[in-house]
This record gives structure tokens, sequence and C-alpha cells, in this order.
């Protein structure tokens, strides 16, 4: 039988600790990044617009929404 201060408990303390560690870790770097990445400059918006319109006219063309190719 495991007694209350075993080496297995204190092992998966420390596991549980290091996962919630990490999650809490990558929740805070994923919103960083979701903040830094949310102001575009103008030239940079400007760029993503022109791709979208890329995307859109063979759609177009074809008499479908962008959203259904495929």
């Amino acid at each position: 039988m495991l007694s209350r201060h075993s080496l297995f408990w204190k092992l998966a303390l420390l596991l549980v600790v290091f996962c919630l560690l990490m999650i809490a870790l990558s929740w805070q770097w994923g919103r960083h990044m979701e903040i830094r990445n949310a102001y575009l400059s103008p030239k940079a918006r400007a760029t993503l617009e022109d791709y979208a319109r890329e995307a859109e006219t063979p759609c177009a063309a074809a008499g479908r929404p962008a959203w259904m190719r495929g």
C-alpha cells in the first residue's frame, strides 16, 4: 500500500503542477500573440485583402461563394 508521503505521490503532484504550468503558459503566450498580431499595419492589411480577392476570383467565376470551394 502506498503511504501518504511516498515518492509516487510526490512525483504525481509534481507532474500535475508541471502540466498546469504548461497549460497556463501556453494560454498566456497565445493571448499575447493574438493581441500582438491583432493590429496590422495598413500595408499588411492591404496585402491580406489582395490575397482574399485573388482567392475569391476562381470561385466567383464558377458561380459559388468562396467558402464553398473544394
